[in-house]
């Protein structure tokens, strides 16, 4: 059985300084209409996902001291749900 990819619109690459918050609004589809939800193991320290329900979720972060540095790789994964 084949299903069609769900699609995590682009989100782009962002900066933020130590003691600012960062938002990063997430939003997805599903070519069958199904529900989405996002899920996260992977996010930096303080970091938090908000899963709205809806095809959409936040991450929500506000560096601390001593957490300056490239985050490559972070991974969010969309499942039906």
């Amino acid at each position: 059985m084949s299903f069609p990819p769900r699609l995590l619109d682009p989100v782009g690459d962002r900066m933020a300084k130590e003691g600012e918050p960062l938002n990063i609004v997430l939003t997805a589809s599903d070519p069958d209409g199904d529900g989405l939800s996002f899920a996260s193991s992977v996010l930096p320290d303080g970091a938090e996902l908000f899963d709205y329900g809806d095809g959409s979720a936040e991450i929500a972060w506000t560096p601390m001291p001593g957490q300056a540095g490239n985050y490559p790789d972070r991974k969010i994964t969309r499942l039906n749900s």
